[in-house]
């Protein structure tokens, strides 16, 4: 029926919950972060965890990370105003901890 489960989910939401992405795009996003971590290697991710403290919003953008479950690489969101995209990214963490 087209129908396709989602697995992945978010914890540590309070900010993102509070912040200004459409609706539209929360709807979204959880099937399109499943989608970008299946296709990069990520297949057993079931949980991000969003990192508080790199929640950024402003005119233009919207932009936070995730920490995944099992990883040390952090995945990169952004939600772009103007276009109604969101974008995805893994980054990987240097020695310091910095991204």
């Amino acid at each position: 029926n087209g129908r396709k489960d989602i697995e992945v989910y978010f914890v540590n939401t309070e900010k993102l919950d509070k912040g200004g992405m459409p609706a539209e795009a929360q709807a979204v996003l959880s099937d399109g972060v499943q989608t970008y971590l299946r296709h990069r290697g990520y297949d057993d991710v079931t949980e991000l965890y969003v990192d508080s403290e790199s929640y950024q919003e402003d005119l233009e953008k919207i932009s936070f990370n995730c920490f995944m479950d099992g990883y040390e690489e952090v995945l990169t969101i952004e939600y772009l105003f103007a276009e109604q995209t969101l974008t995805y990214s893994i980054m990987y963490m240097d020695e310091k901890g910095g991204l």
